[in-house]
Parts: C-alpha cells; structure tokens; sequence
C-alpha cells in the first residue's frame, strides 16, 4: 500500500498478564509486540498505540513497565488513557470486586482503584502530559531520543517532563516552553548537546523557519556559512530556508520549508 494510506490503532491497553485476564483479553503480548514492531519498521502504515491507566490489578508500578514497553515499540503515536467506568460496565456495577472512585459526571474517569491512589493516577497525568508535547506532537523526537539514551526510563522522563512543563502560564508561547526544556535537558545532556538537539527538532517541524530565543547564538561565521549554502544549494523561488550551525556535531544544518 502507498505510504500514508493506512492507520492502524492499536487497543493494547495493558502489558500486564494478570490484568490482561481480569478483563478477559486473551493476547498474546510477545507476538503483538513483534507484529507493532513490523509494522513500525517498515515505515508504511501510521501506528497509533493506545495504553489505559486505572484497569484491574495494574499498580504503578506494572503500568510503569508496560509504558516503557509500549515506548520502545517506537509507534508514531502512543496515546496514554485513564480507565471511563460507564453505567453497565462491570467494574462499575460489581463494586465488591473493583471498589474504586470515579467522577460523578461524564465520562466517569477513574480517580481511585485498589491498586492506585489519587496521587499515582496524578503521576501517571504528568507522563501524559509529557509524553502528548514531546512524542506525539512530534516537535521533540530527537531531543527526546537522545535523553532516552542515556538510560533513563521513558516514563520517568517524561513524567518529569510533564512536571515541569506544568508550571509553564496559562498563554504561554514556543519561547517559554522551549526556554524551560533547554534548562530541563541541559541536566542530563549538558547545554551545548542539549541546545543543538532542540535547535535540530526545530528545524525539523517548525515550518515557520523561526528560532526561539533560547536557541539563538551570536555566531560571527554565521553569515558567511549561510552564503555558502545558498551558493551550494540554490532555493527555487518563494521556498524559505532556516539554518543553524550545530557546534556539537560542527556542522551546519539547514531546512526548506514551502
């Protein structure tokens, strides 16, 4: 099929066997995971995998361990959700055997079940959060690879990414929140790697060829590498180009944008 054709979603929704029971799906998880990482490799269909947190048996701790295997699958989306008890769901009419709380108001969203507390639902709300501006926007892909390389589990990550991008203000702009993440990363990748990653995303996505201000460096050769390139690399007419200079990889880096 041509690339692009196809969506393909994914209701995982756990990893963990004893939950996986509990709800009564039959899977099984190491052939599911090789079919997602087949189709991931093969770059053609857009994989959507969905995750839901406040299900049967499912701790904190075992929904960290299925996050991290979820991430790793490298689907284009992994969407994180928190368990809806509607009228006629079991879990909701048996209360003696999953006695939770819940919102009184649609969609009933889970707030307390016998495995997780209101403040580890709250933990795993920041994961969400971080996990939708990082990885699923798409804006910070390489930035985000790279913090995961240094061996820090991807929910952790980005649970603390989700932490700090949550003190940003309401109306706050692309030079906030790239300003916070530069300081955030700068923490574990140093501030020359960490600026250069960021500057690299936004010359991946950003189609405006705008550079926040936190990625800015005064540059004398600047101008004459920008010539140079335009010497090279000729623009066809009303085609706009950004270009960086990346001092960690010392190369200069450049993108069209139509």
């Amino acid at each position: 099929a041509p690339r692009g054709l196809f969506q393909m979603e994914i209701g995982v929704q756990s990893f963990h066997e004893s939950t996986l029971r509990a709800i009564r799906r039959t899977v099984d998880t190491e052939r599911l995971c090789e079919n997602i990482a087949r189709l991931v490799r093969a770059r053609r269909v857009h994989v959507h995998i969905d995750l839901i947190a406040g299900l049967p048996l499912e701790d904190l701790a075992a929904f960290r361990a299925g996050f991290d295997r979820a991430f790793a699958l490298g689907a284009d989306m992994l969407q994180l959700g928190f368990l809806k008890l509607l009228h006629g769901a079991p879990m909701r009419e048996e209360r003696e055997n999953y006695p939770c709380t819940f919102e009184e108001h649609p969609p009933y969203t889970v707030r307390t079940t016998p495995c997780l507390s209101e403040t580890e639902l709250a933990e795993i709300s920041l994961c969400e959060e971080g996990c939708e501006r990082l990885y699923n926007s798409g804006k910070y892909r390489a930035t985000l690879a790279s913090a995961i390389a240094q061996g820090e589990s991807p929910y952790h990550l980005l649970c603390e990414v989700g932490r700090a991008l949550s003190t940003l203000p309401v109306g706050y702009t692309m030079d906030d929140e790239v300003a916070l993440l530069l300081s955030f990363f700068t923490e574990r990748l140093g501030e020359a790697r960490a600026r250069d990653l960021l500057l690299f995303d936004q010359l991946s996505y950003n189609s405006s060829c705008y550079v926040p201000r936190a990625l800015r460096r005064e540059e004398p050769q600047f101008a004459r590498v920008k010539a140079a390139i335009e010497t090279a690399y000729p623009r066809k007419s009303g085609v706009r180009r950004a270009v960086a200079i990346l001092y960690t990889e010392g190369v200069a880096a450049y993108a069209l944008k139509m």
